[in-house]
């Protein structure tokens, strides 16, 4: 057998078996493209099989196989312009259909003109390597039909591939490049036909239509594909490398026949058997080096965002604020990865829906929101995998179900080309929607492999940043019952003081009424002048008095009204502010009376915080120390506690608080430390003093348990720490650090501080 006769028996095996596997492999799911290129890769068998016929040496050419050739052969141009008309989703006008009706007419009279007479085929024309037919005179004819038909398709597919992208366009560039280098191949066969053989590769390109045949039957029958430049670089790499290795051999074999022969006998088949074997080796070893290497360069720049996402996948669970978590996400997808726009869809509890939470670059003006039981919902909870646009758009095409067909409106509604969702176990808690690649690239499976690792990732940060927000607002819930307990502590203090006012207006009225009363206009005016003045000058001090009390009240209602003020953001605030904010306010606690206060803080002691958070943590503690040293005095006074040393001529309470600037390791700090000679803490005690809801305090009216833990979540959020030591019957010293701030300070600031 010649190399003819092999490469068009290969190629009539290769087509063939390929059509029976798109027949019997894919029978449950066959479109109507796969049933059409099935008949397409017969019809290539069959003019395959009959070529094979003509070898000199091994068949008899003969007229019949010259006509049975050109039944195979009438059939394949209109069968590939049929089929590339289904594959790109059916005649899109009626000229189509019309063109598409005339080419299976011309079929079937050029396949009655090659089996009647001599118009088509007229003889066999043999040659010491082949034998082909002799053409008639409607030959010419025959071959123009072919051309156009084969033109037809290419020109199709070729205006599709332009207006399309992603899966699709790879699809189609498969489809193109397979069917040039096909049709290439097999136009030799025409050119030796018109007697043109410019040089003897004819059986060579038999070769092609194989190739071709098993790319395309790859292409329609996979939507996930190898991106086809990668695919050529591989085949090119492959016959480069293993073509000349394993013909050396032969050619050793074949040019030292004698001298082999003599040195092994008649086993000396052996030796380029042996090279053959030794050549596959070194070139499987040499394949994959160069095929790493190239492989390198053609996807560097994919390989390069995927290590970006990767890390990025690993510290997401770093960030605790949700929305510049999404805002990162979609960063990322559009600058590393480089795709037109990305949006992060949440399933909001509130809406019961997926709804964007973040976007950038995204075209769709009204983004649409999805329930968790529609079909684009469903879909993602049935698969979990990655959405695929383009591939789904291509099995809606030859599908009749309607619910494929919805989510690939669902998806272009989105214009997503790809959709990744988000689970953590069974819940799904959104997707991430990919516009296309702004390079036109394709999504591989290393690209969907990686966003659904950044996809979990995503999913356990978004968890993360849910529950720190919802932990903030607890602790914002907490502290705002701490605080309406400090202020039940101090309602009896504050009452005491402002009816204290309202009692000596009440007083100084009545006086003044009584005062005016007695004396009358026409008295007053009859009095003499000294004591007139007397009157007048009674009058002022009872005015002047009036007056005190009053702003005295109003200097209670506005230090509750600081108190009660709700927190607002970070910024640079004094320490000394903070400070006497919190001593404004537990002064009026009824047991502050009891201790004597010592406050030095130096001017310039400045931390980036929240001034109501700080100096409500600061009044806290003040209300400890009291409530320690008011334990201290009635176990003293019980007889309870020994007196201490110091406190043998009479115990008095005393709280001191200190401030000052520190240095450690390059960070500037500042360091208060809130000192009282209370009753102090058993070690115990301090090892649960953290703890929500623990308290030592005797009754609940005394403490719920939650101030300290509180103040150690708002020193934590400023950055710093809280470190308590005491010992139980001298007393107990609150040191707190915060980062210090020494930036420059504006003046709005400096007035709020002062106000």
């Amino acid at each position: 057998m010649n190399h003819f006769a092999f490469s068009a028996y290969a190629t009539s095996v290769t087509t063939g078996f390929l059509g029976l596997f798109l027949i019997f492999a894919a029978r449950a799911h066959l479109s109507s493209a796969q049933r059409l290129f099935a008949l397409y890769s017969f019809s290539i068998a069959l003019w395959s099989f009959c070529a094979g016929k003509f070898s000199p040496g091994f068949e008899d050419p003969s007229l019949f196989w010259g006509r049975a050739l050109h039944l195979g052969a009438a059939l394949i141009p209109v069968l590939f312009f049929h089929f590339v008309l289904r594959f790109l989703g059916g005649p899109k006008s009626k000229g189509l259909e019309k063109i598409l009706g005339v080419g299976y007419v011309l079929a079937a009279l050029f396949v009655l003109a090659g089996f009647s007479g001599h118009a088509l085929v007229r003889g066999v024309t043999s040659t010491s390597a082949y034998s082909y037919p002799t053409p008639g005179w409607a030959y010419p004819f025959f071959f123009s039909y072919f051309v156009a038909y084969v033109l037809a398709g290419i020109s199709l597919l070729f205006k599709q591939f332009i207006h399309s992208s992603g899966v699709e366009k790879n699809r189609i560039k498969y489809l193109l490049f397979c069917s040039i280098v096909g049709y290439l191949g097999g136009l030799k066969h025409f050119l030796i036909l018109v007697g043109l053989q410019p040089f003897p590769i004819y059986p060579y390109g038999t070769y092609a239509v194989a190739i071709y045949a098993v790319a395309v039957v790859y292409a329609i029958t996979r939507h996930r594909l190898l991106d086809i430049n990668l695919a050529v670089a591989r085949l090119v790499l492959g016959v480069s490398i293993y073509a000349p290795l394993l013909l050396l051999p032969a050619f050793i074999g074949r040019a030292f026949h004698s001298e082999i022969q003599r040195w092994l006998g008649e086993e000396w088949w052996l030796f380029p058997l042996f090279l053959e074997a030794l050549f596959a080796l070194g070139g499987l070893v040499l394949y994959r080096n160069l095929r790493r290497r190239a492989e390198a360069r053609l996807l560097a720049e994919q390989r390069r965002y995927q290590a970006v996402l990767r890390q990025a996948a690993q510290g997401m669970t770093l960030i605790r604020e949700l929305d510049r978590l999404l805002q990162l996400i979609v960063h990322l997808l559009t600058r590393a990865v480089r795709v037109r726009h990305a949006a992060v869809y949440l399933w909001d509890e509130k809406r019961r829906a997926y709804a964007r939470a973040a976007s950038r670059l995204w075209p769709v003006k009204e983004p649409p929101v999805f329930a968790k039981d529609s079909l684009l919902g469903l879909y993602m909870l049935l698969h979990r995998t990655p959405i695929v646009t383009g591939e789904l758009l291509l099995q809606s095409r030859h599908s009749r179900e309607e619910q494929m067909q919805s989510v690939v409106r669902s998806l272009k509604d989105l214009a997503a080309a790809v959709v990744i969702p988000s689970f953590v176990e069974d819940r799904c808690l959104g997707f991430l929607a990919l516009g296309e690649k702004s390079s036109g690239g394709l999504y591989t499976e290393d690209d969907l492999q990686v966003f659904q690792v950044l996809s979990s990732q995503a999913a356990l940060a978004i968890e993360n940043a849910r529950f720190y927000e919802e932990l903030q607002q607890t602790q914002a819930n907490l502290f705002q019952t701490a605080k309406m307990a400090s202020l039940g502590h101090m309602a009896g203090g504050m009452s005491h003081q402002v009816n204290n006012r309202f009692h000596v207006l009440t007083l100084l009225a009545g006086v003044t009424k009584s005062l005016l009363k007695d004396a009358g206009v026409s008295g007053f005016l009859k009095m003499e002048p000294q004591k007139q003045e007397a009157v007048w000058a009674k009058l002022l001090d009872t005015m002047d008095r009036v007056e005190k009390n009053s702003m005295r009240g109003g200097e209670i209602a506005k230090t509750l009204l600081k108190y009660a003020k709700p927190a607002r953001g970070y910024r640079p605030i004094s320490i000394r502010r903070v400070v006497d904010l919190a001593r404004e306010v537990a002064v009026f606690q009824e047991n502050a009376k009891e201790a004597e206060m010592d406050i030095e803080i130096p001017d310039g002691l400045r931390v980036n915080g929240n001034l109501n958070q700080l100096s409500d943590s600061c009044q806290n503690l003040f209300g400890n120390a009291f409530d320690a040293i008011e334990k201290k005095t009635r176990e003293l006074t019980e007889n309870k506690l020994n007196p201490l040393p110091q406190d043998a001529k009479g115990y008095r309470g005393r709280f001191k608080v200190r401030a000052r600037k520190e240095e450690q390791e390059g960070k500037n700090w500042v360091v208060m430390e809130f000192s009282d000679n209370g009753i102090g803490m058993t070690e115990k005690e301090l090892e649960y003093l953290f703890i929500p809801f623990y308290t030592s305090k005797a009754t609940a009216d005394k403490g719920t348990g939650l101030g300290l833990y509180v103040i150690q979540q708002i020193i934590r959020q400023h950055g710093g720490t809280i470190t308590p030591t005491s010992t139980y019957g001298v007393g107990t010293t609150f040191t707190i650090r915060l980062p210090a701030y020494e930036g420059k300070v504006e003046e709005d600031a400096e007035a709020a501080d002062r106000g």
